[in-house]
């Protein structure tokens, strides 16, 4: 099964021509006014490892962000063609989210699915200014 190396979010993401990747104001944490509130975009970077037998197929990745009481609020799937994203066992991808309403304080959970099984979480802090 793949496992997550890292990931993280970010106001923006670009790769370069060369295959570099950038990874514009990385964030643990929103400071918000008031509750309800939208967020109009979120850059969801993931690298993971995959398998051997994982390698040369198909996946189909997911996101779902959870509240802190346990709702999902938001969620998105993807195909990933794994020779176009990928080095060896190696394999990233960049999601966008646009339009996310958050309606809790706390930590929410971005969880990443691929292939249906769950390679990890990402935490983002929704705090009170």
């Amino acid at each position: 099964m793949a496992t997550l190396n890292f990931g993280l979010l970010c106001e923006f993401s670009i790769i370069s021509t060369d295959g570099t990747p950038s990874f514009i104001s990385v964030f643990s944490q929103i400071i918000g006014e008031k509750i309800p509130f939208v967020r109009p975009e979120i850059h969801i970077v993931t690298n993971y490892f995959l398998e051997e037998s994982e390698v040369d197929k198909t996946s189909e990745l997911e996101i779902i962000i959870i509240s802190p009481s346990g709702k999902k609020i938001s969620s998105m799937k993807s195909k990933i063609l794994k020779k176009e994203n990928s080095k060896g066992n190696q394999s990233g991808f960049i999601s966008v989210m646009r339009g996310i309403k958050f309606e809790e304080w706390g930590t929410h959970n971005f969880e990443v699915f691929l292939n249906g099984n769950m390679i990890g979480k990402l935490p983002l802090l929704i705090s009170e200014k």
